[in-house]
């Protein structure tokens, strides 16, 4: 009897030791995490675009997360975790934080997705309800240690350069390209020995740039393989030259070649080719954005480069409209594009007339400028600090600027 105890007792031990060591080196044990009582609603859809704006509050955010929120939240950024914040004031809502260093984040599915750097690389994933802070999801794997966000509405990811992927909501692993960390099936790739330079996804379709020994590849596959270690491009075409990825839809790709816009087709053949403002500037493997210059608009896509910013219409694609000039991505306020440049905000009509700009001082130098609309706010994300735009009571505004 007293060898059973004594066995049964040592047993106890080992199994309590194996998994005080598990939590000692568990995340949960080095993270912060502070929920929100109760989530803030959705902010009403405002209005037509105000006579004038004031700052209403300003937060840091290290920049390492497009511009974006969902469900009366916003999503800011430190070097340690996330944030979400009230558009309408700038109030802490809920926060998570660890204590390594944050590689990418972003916002998919109305969750915060936040990509952590640990020992195996920026492979340790956690996504979080964006209005209250609930954990939802996490994920762990070998990951380089340099990633940018790749991502829609309805799909989070990363890319790097050797490897772009995409995750469902539960962050499970729906397709990978490229070349894996630690590959299980050789041969399962179709351009093993070529950099990831560019990639872009939208519902159920990838495209991604190659260099492979200097020259460009595009490809164009399915975000849902039957395997997710085996991706099925539809599409593995021979470019001229550098490019960046602009807009894809179920059929077509926009990419910006040099200095022409391009449109192709589901095969990768040329259908339209227009003159961009400026030379954009090519996708590179060792670029790796923490802004990417794409955005959704509704039922179209923004594209931040050559020269200013490009609205393009899905599924289409066809050019909508241009803002020569623009510091980076805007949203719609009732019936208008609202942009930011140089010295304020050009509210824009859908045919490209930019009608006024609102004044706003950023300073000498605010770096790229991505902004959105969270009912009456306008918020603006800027290098070093997210900033809470309200309209301006009738005593304090200023003269709009002539466009």
């Amino acid at each position: 009897m007293d060898r059973n105890r004594a066995g049964a007792a040592a047993i106890a031990l080992a199994v309590a030791a194996t998994l005080g060591l598990t939590w000692y080196d568990s995340p949960a044990r080095r993270t912060e995490h502070i929920q929100s009582g109760v989530a803030v609603p959705r902010a009403e859809a405002g209005g037509p675009a105000p006579a004038a704006l004031v700052e209403r509050w300003r937060a840091p955010d290290a920049g390492l997360a497009p511009a974006g929120g969902d469900a009366g939240a916003l999503l800011a950024t430190d070097e340690r975790g996330v944030r979400a914040l009230d558009p309408a004031s700038g109030r802490l809502l809920w926060s998570y934080a660890r204590d390594i260093e944050l590689c990418t984040a972003m916002v998919a599915q109305h969750r915060a997705v936040a990509v952590f750097r640990g020992p195996a690389g920026c492979g340790e994933v956690t996504s979080l309800d964006l209005a209250d802070g609930a954990y939802h999801a996490t994920r762990r794997s070998l990951a380089a240690g340099e990633v940018a966000p790749l991502g829609s509405p309805t799909r989070s990811g990363v890319r790097s350069a050797r490897l772009a992927e995409l995750w469902r909501g539960d962050l499970v692993r729906t397709v990978e390209f490229g070349r894996p960390e630690a590959p299980a099936e050789p041969g399962a790739q179709p351009l093993p020995d070529c950099a990831v330079v560019d990639g872009i996804t939208r519902e159920d379709r990838l495209a991604v740039l190659a260099d492979c020994s200097g020259q460009t590849r595009l490809v164009l596959m399915g975000a849902d393989p039957e395997s997710s270690r085996e991706p099925e491009p539809d599409a593995d075409v021979a470019l001229p030259g550098p490019a960046a990825l602009v807009a894809v839809s179920a059929g077509r790709v926009a990419l910006a070649e040099g200095a022409d816009l391009v449109l192709r087709d589901a095969a990768g053949a040329e259908l339209r080719r227009t003159r961009l403002d400026a030379p954009a500037e090519p996708a590179a493997p060792a670029r790796i954005p923490a802004r990417p210059a794409t955005a959704e608009l509704g039922g179209r896509t923004q594209w931040f480069g050559g020269g200013g910013l490009v609205v393009l219409d899905q599924p289409g694609l066809v050019e909508r409209l241009r803002v020569p000039g623009a510091l980076g991505t805007g949203d719609r306020r009732g019936d208008r594009l609202l942009v930011p440049v140089p010295g304020g905000i050009a509210v824009t009509a859908w045919d490209g007339a930019v009608e006024r700009i609102l004044p706003v001082d950023r300073g000498a130098d605010p770096g790229r400028v991505d902004l959105r609309v969270f009912g009456d706010m306008i918020v603006e994300w800027r290098a070093g600090a997210v900033v809470g735009l309200a309209p301006a009571p009738p005593e304090r505004r200023p003269a709009p600027r002539p466009a």
